[in-house]
Parts: structure tokens; C-alpha cells; sequence
């Protein structure tokens, strides 16, 4: 795996002529090429293909303010395809994605997500592994324009995995799953899950630039094909129905490290959580820096009400083996830890920043040669009424969150000052009206005052 390189502007024209030619073998009209912002989702245009070598040498225009905390000459920031990305979208015939990076002023912009993710990927590198990453992507199933689940079959109770509710929305499933086929994605699994109308789809594990670049195009593709079916997929952390508790959205991030040489997995060990020195040491990196990560993987205001909301303990410093409820889950599959699952990711996490945060958490782990400590170990943590033993409350809101984050040392300088900078910005710029707003549950104390 070799480091990418960020020519400055403009891309040499050869470049941009293979990347013609290839997406016209691809059978592509219309390419739409994305960023991913600071806020929240991508950022993108229609390109024709007839357009597209300029496209990839010249890039299409961004709006820096809102999205990156650019200010004055916002039109000097451009999305860069990664021709490599380029794929033809199978449900939409005709049309093809990919995979872009910001420049600012003709360079490669540190605010630029996908960037960090390639700095950092290749830090690791460096220090003789590579990650590998699944996100299990959770949604809700809607109705067009309403907030009720899209299935007339939907009713109060656990409805885990309940075929009948899947078999009702039986073409927007396979429409899914056949894409995530044509795609390569390996597809194994859509069920029902437990919220309200809430899905879970399932597809293999890669690279973590590889699994980024996929999470990005998975959001695109299910409201796409939901929109096509007649209904709409959100991703929103967390919504709660009358007389109804929701579970919210998580976007669980799975994830392992492999040598780089030998690519072969080193994480399973004999210590008494089954890792290796190495397995244990990423694994306090990041229990070391929850709540840097907090504002990262929980990234608008909306994330608090399923962090808080629901006492299933994401919020809590812990972990476990084989236990949903701490946010930090070691993965026991026929008696052997092999992985980690990050369990407080939710559905409006930036897949590059949130993996881009992970590994420096994780190597910071790595360097310091610390172990897990034992007292955040609870597997016992199912609905409990009182806060667990040892264990330390996240942020409870997302201005508290992004405090936490300006004062993690390590990942202020993993990232640099000016990414950390423009991200809070753009956070700040976004909780602002949540926070003036008067709640209807504030308007119904209005007597008690």
C-alpha cells in the first residue's frame, strides 16, 4: 500500500483522459462526483462525461464557508476526483460516483476529511500495521414526507428480525442488496432491527479509506433507491415516537489490525480479554480518548438525545466481550477476540474524520504501551438503573463534547490546529439554533415558572 500523493492544481491532463475513457468503458453518462463536508453529508455535482477530464484535472467548485469554515474566497475551494474510486451505480443506469478530495487555492486542503483518513492510514503504516473496518449502517425506514415507518405492518412491541415487516418493503431491499452485489461490496445481511422501523444492512469488511469511501456512496445509494420505491431512508441518530421508545441509528464501526507486511491479523491473544499486547494496547488508545472521540463520532445535536436518551450505557467509559452495551465491545466469535466494535458511532458521523480520529486514538495507544484498565471492564451493564462502578459520564451535549475535544492534546496534533479549528467552527455554527430554540417540552412548564 503505497502513501497517495496531492499534486498541486492542475492534474496532469493524462490523467484525466484514462479517467474518460475508463468511465465511458463503464458505460457512464453522468458522474457525480463528492466531498464529504465538515457538517453533515456530502457535497457534490452532475459532471457529464464528456466533461469529466476537466473534472479531474480542474475539479468542481465547493462551497468552502458553511461546509469547511472557509471565509472570503470560497470559490478557490475545488472537490478532486480519486479516479480510482470510479464506479458505474448499478441502480441508475447511466450514472457513476466517485471519490473526491479538497483543494484549497490549488493544494490539498488540511480541512479535507478524506485527507486526514490518508495521513493517518499512513501513520500506521509506518508503524508496521494497517486497520481494517465494517460499518453496520442503521436507518430508519420512512414514509414520504412523514416521520412514520413506511410498512402499514409496523406496530408497538420488539419486532427484531421480523420477516414479515422485511417482506414489506421486499424491492427496496433487493434493489440494495443487488447494487451492493454488482458493486463488490459483498453484501450478507439486511434484517429489521430493533427501533421503530429502523433497518440494518450489512456488507464485508476492507480497508478503512476502502470502507470511508463505501459508507459515503451506501448513504447516496439506500435513499436513492428508497426514493425510487416511494419511501425515504433517514439516518438520523435518533427519533422517538409517541408512546414508543426508539432505538437510534448507530453506524457500528468493526474494526481489527492486520501487519502490514504479512497481512495477517493481530489482535487475538492470551491475555485475560483474549487480545494481544497489540490488540490491547489500540483498545486503551481509544478508551483513553472517548470523550476527543465524542464530538467526532457523535457529530450534531441530535446525537445526545440517542447517547443519552436510551439506557443502553453507550454514554459510559467501558467495554466488554460479547456485550452490546458499552460503547467499546470486544468481538468473541467461536471462543476468539478478533476484533473491536465501536458501538457509540451514529448515523451522522463523517466516515473519514470518525476512522481518521480511531487510528490516532489507537496509536497513541500503540506508543504508550498502556493496557486497558481493568475497572471500565463491565459486561454486565443491560439496562441498569444506576451509573456503573468506576465509570465516567460522556459530554451531554455537543458544545460540551467539542470542549472535550479542543483539549485532547493528541489528537489536536494528529489532526492539526487548523482542522480541529474549522471542524468546532462549523459545530458551533450548527448547534446554535438548536440551543435558542424553545423546546415544546420547556413551552408546557411555561406555569410552573
Amino acid at each position: 500500500m503505497e502513501e497517495m500523493q496531492f499534486p498541486t492544481l492542475p492534474i496532469a491532463e493524462e490523467i484525466g483522459i484514462q479517467a474518460e475513457k475508463r468511465a465511458k468503458e463503464l458505460g457512464i453518462e453522468f458522474i457525480i462526483p463528492t466531498v464529504y463536508s465538515l457538517g453533515i453529508g456530502c457535497r457534490g455535482s452532475v459532471v457529464p462525461v464528456t466533461a469529466f477530464r476537466s473534472t479531474v484535472c480542474n475539479g468542481v467548485n465547493i462551497h468552502g464557508f458553511m461546509d469547511f469554515a472557509y471565509g472570503g474566497e470560497t470559490a478557490e475551494c475545488y472537490a478532486i476526483p480519486d479516479v480510482s474510486t470510479l464506479v458505474a451505480l448499478p441502480w441508475k443506469k447511466g450514472y457513476g460516483w466517485v471519490a473526491c478530495n479538497l483543494y484549497y487555492h490549488g493544494k490539498i486542503s488540511p480541512r479535507c476529511p478524506r485527507y486526514n483518513l490518508i495521513k493517518q492510514r499512513d501513520r500506521l503504516k509506518k508503524a508496521g500495521y494497517h486497520l481494517k473496518t465494517g460499518i453496520e449502517p442503521e436507518f430508519f425506514v420512512l414514509k414520504q414526507g412523514e416521520l412514520e415507518p413506511s410498512s402499514k405492518l409496523e406496530g408497538p412491541g420488539n419486532r427484531y428480525h421480523d420477516p414479515l415487516l422485511e417482506m414489506d418493503n421486499a424491492e427496496f431491499i433487493a434493489k440494495v442488496l443487488r447494487s451492493m452485489q454488482e458493486l463488490g461490496w459483498k453484501p450478507y445481511q439486511m434484517e429489521r432491527e430493533g427501533g421503530y422501523g429502523q433497518y440494518e444492512v450489512n456488507f464485508g469488511y476492507d480497508d478503512v479509506l476502502v470502507t470511508a469511501d463505501r459508507f459515503s456512496l451506501c448513504k447516496m445509494m439506500l435513499k436513492d433507491i428508497a426514493r425510487e420505491c416511494g419511501i425515504r431512508v433517514s439516518f438520523i441518530p435518533f427519533l422517538k415516537y409517541d408512546n414508543e421508545m426508539v432505538l437510534g441509528n448507530g453506524q457500528h464501526i468493526h474494526m481489527s489490525l492486520w501487519d502490514a507486511k504479512t497481512d495477517k491479523s493481530v489482535m487475538t491473544g492470551n491475555s485475560e480479554i483474549g487480545f494481544s499486547d497489540v490488540g490491547g494496547f489500540w483498545l486503551a488508545g481509544i478508551l483513553n480518548h472517548l470523550d476527543g472521540l465524542t464530538p467526532i463520532v457523535n457529530p450534531t445535536t441530535n446525537s445526545y438525545k440517542r447517547l443519552h436518551g436510551f439506557k443502553n450505557f453507550l454514554n459510559f467509559h467501558a467495554y466488554g466481550i460479547n456485550t452490546d452495551f458499552p460503547p467499546l465491545r470486544i468481538v468473541q466469535t467461536n471462543g476468539v477476540c478478533d476484533r473491536i466494535e465501536y458501538r457509540q458511532p451514529d448515523g451522522s458521523i463523517n466516515p473519514y474524520l470518525a476512522q481518521a480520529a480511531i487510528i490516532a486514538a489507537g496509536l497513541d495507544g500503540l506508543e504508550k504501551k498502556e493496557e486497558p484498565n481493568p475497572k471500565l471492564r463491565n459486561e454486565e451493564m443491560l439496562f441498569m438503573e444506576s451509573t456503573p462502578k468506576d465509570s465516567k459520564l460522556m459530554a451531554t451535549s455537543l458544545d460540551l463534547a467539542l470542549l472535550n475535544l479542543q483539549a485532547d492534546t493528541t489528537l489536536l496534533s494528529a489532526f492539526g490546529e487548523e482542522l480541529i479549528t474549522a471542524f468546532c467552527t462549523v459545530k458551533f455554527l450548527e448547534s446554535e439554533p438548536h440551543n435558542k430554540e424553545v423546546t415544546q417540552a420547556e413551552k408546557n412548564l411555561a406555569d410552573v415558572y
